[in-house]
Parts: C-alpha cells; structure tokens; sequence
C-alpha cells in the first residue's frame, strides 16, 4: 500500500482533490462517524467539515473547518505516521535497529 499525500494546493471544488480529502480522513479514523451516513466522496458537507474540525482541534490549529495549507500540511504528517506505524515490516525493522544499539523494545502485535 503506497503513501498518498494530499495536495497543499487543495482546492474545494476539485473533485478529485475533495475524493483525496475523504479517503484521508477515512484512513485517520474521523469518517465516517457511527452516528452518520458515509458521506459521498466528492462533495464537502456536514460530515467532511465536522471531520475537518475535529482533526484541526486535535492538531491545535483551531476549531474551524477550514481546509488551508496548515491543515492539508498536518493532515499529511498524520497520514505519514499512520501510514509507517501501520507497517509491521517497519516495524520489525525498526525494532531490529534499536536492538543493534542495545535498546530494549517490547515488541506488541496488534492483530
């Protein structure tokens, strides 16, 4: 599975821009919310911004739906550290570095 970024240049009325935005959020867990329908992936409603607000008050860049540079730029970190935490091959490896250097991991599956 590659990593995909979002671009910085995003614009709301680029459907495939907004389709990128929705895969995204579903990848970090914020779509779709028990309580809603899953939203359709090309268009920004209510579920995407309430999405977008919540990422942007767990990030600390504010309580707004907005979708500007800062949060497509946040937005991409979280995708990368997901993206890297959710490889066991890395892991693994990672793992095997640090116990080349002596330092002790406990090793924990979430399967």
């Amino acid at each position: 599975m590659p990593f995909h970024k979002l671009p910085i240049e995003f614009k709301a009325d680029n459907k495939a821009h907004v389709a990128e935005l929705h895969q995204a959020l579903t990848k970090l867990n914020l779509l779709p919310k028990p309580d809603q329908p899953t939203p359709a992936s090309k268009v920004i409603d209510e579920s995407i911004k309430v999405a977008v607000r919540e990422f942007n008050k767990e990030s600390t860049i504010g309580t707004t739906a907005k979708i500007d540079t800062k949060t497509i730029e946040n937005l991409n970190v979280a995708l990368h550290d997901k993206f890297i935490s959710s490889s066991k091959s890395r892991i693994d490896n990672l793992h095997q570095m640090l116990e080349k250097v002596n330092i002790k991991v406990e090793k924990r599956r979430a399967d």
